[in-house]
């Protein structure tokens, strides 16, 4: 009997759908109340038909299902084409109506839009005293002067590294070099280490003392970080701490100060009378501890053991 029921319930569901559908292609009203009484007895039918489901999902969430159920065989199975009649009504196009094109007098050769404006304005400028436009010479185009890259002068201020300053509120890193980190640590000719970052920081300040730096901004990162190439009168940085070997150049970057480094390799001079890390494997291996220290993990202490409460047999 159950089955049979089912049956009956599929059956009205599928025809209540059929006939809602149809009925929504209609334009009146009493057809859009067939319709839509059409499709709420489909969505009961098919509601009821999902009694195992709805036990699962809860009855409204059933519902939901039920109704997408039904709203994909209104739409699909009778062709019904509401959602079209929805989506372009007010769309249509509005008719227009189609100029007849303008022909060219027989005899008479066509004219560009150019030359009608010249004829119309060859008036207006004779009256003004003025040559014409047939008789106007062309006036040669300037030719774009090259981009000239911005410079910035002043006093350093603050020192961050051997190859980092700040003037006024810009900081700045030296194009074509690298000086060492101001943590970094590097060994003497005798072999005892030393703080090289801040020996060469210390070098930098004598070097520019309170004098006028003028640097040529080079590269400007996404982030605002401005490199450029600086100099004191005629003496560039760069090269100035290249060849006193308390900076390398960075060959990938710039091969200016390629020769000052070899000259300092040759004589031994700053850094290269000892052992030293490049600045960027420095760099390197910091951050690499930094991430080995993050993953080390410190065992929890154990628990310290509760004080046992006290009996009477603790007395005697």
């Amino acid at each position: 009997m159950s089955f049979l029921l089912r049956i009956v319930l599929l059956l009205v569901g599928l025809v209540g759908s059929y006939v809602g559908s149809l009925s929504f292609n209609e334009n009146n009203g009493v057809d859009f109340a067939i319709g839509g009484m059409g499709l709420l007895v489909a969505v009961v039918c098919f509601f009821f038909l999902a009694k195992g489901l709805w036990r699962i999902l809860g009855c409204l969430t059933t519902f939901i299902i039920v109704a997408v159920i039904v709203g994909v065989i209104f739409y699909f199975v009778s062709g019904s084409d509401l959602l079209n009649k929805f989506l372009n009504k007010g769309n249509e196009p509005p008719a227009t109506t189609v100029q007849p094109a303008a022909l060219p007098v027989q005899g008479q050769p066509p004219q560009s839009a150019a030359n009608g404006m010249i004829s119309r304005a060859a008036p207006m400028i004779q009256a003004l005293g003025g040559a014409t436009p047939q008789q106007a010479q062309p006036v040669p185009q300037a030719q774009p002067m090259p981009q000239q890259q911005p410079v910035i002068k002043g006093p350093v201020n603050s020192i961050a590294s051997g190859d980092r300053f700040r003037i006024g509120n810009q900081w700045i890193r030296l194009f074509g070099v690298a000086a060492p980190d101001i943590n970094q640590t590097c060994t003497d000719d005798h072999g005892r280490a030393f703080n090289c970052g801040y020996t060469v920081a210390r070098k930098l300040k004598d070097l520019l003392g309170s004098d006028e730096v003028t640097c040529t901004v080079m590269t400007v990162s996404a982030q605002g970080a401005v490199s450029a190439r600086c100099s004191i009168d005629r003496y560039d940085l760069g090269a100035v701490l290249v060849e006193a070997g308390w900076a390398v150049a960075l060959r990938d970057v710039s091969p200016v100060y390629i020769p000052y480094e070899d000259t300092a390799r040759q004589k031994q001079s700053g850094l290269w009378a000892g052992q030293f890390y490049m600045p960027w494997e420095w760099a390197a291996q910091q951050r690499q501890m930094a991430e080995e220290r993050q993953n080390v993990k410190i065992p929890d202490p154990p628990p310290v053991p509760k004080k046992k409460g006290k009996s009477i047999f603790d007395v005697f």
